[in-house]
């Protein structure tokens, strides 16, 4: 198995930009609760996978269950109780 998101020196700058995006929404739980199942990370995941030579369906799904989504806190939840 690939490393999920890993970006590599080598790459062009597309590829680069693909893997980051791929690796943030992997690593932090409030953006992969925006982006989770959307086509915007379906399309990374196929530009990824083309890459890697992977089955684009696979690597999805790879990422998908990579995810640990967590919903995100209104500005009134954040303040602190009096």
């Amino acid at each position: 198995m690939a490393d999920i998101g890993t970006p590599h020196a080598n790459l062009a700058a597309a590829d680069r930009a693909v893997s980051y995006m791929i690796d943030r929404i992997v690593r932090d739980p409030r953006l992969a609760y925006h982006m989770g199942s959307t086509e915007a990370l379906r399309l990374l995941c196929h530009a990824e996978a083309l890459r890697l030579g992977v089955d684009a369906g696979a690597h999805h799904d790879q990422i998908n269950r990579a995810l640990r989504p967590e919903a995100p806190l209104c500005r009134n939840c954040r303040r602190a109780e009096p």
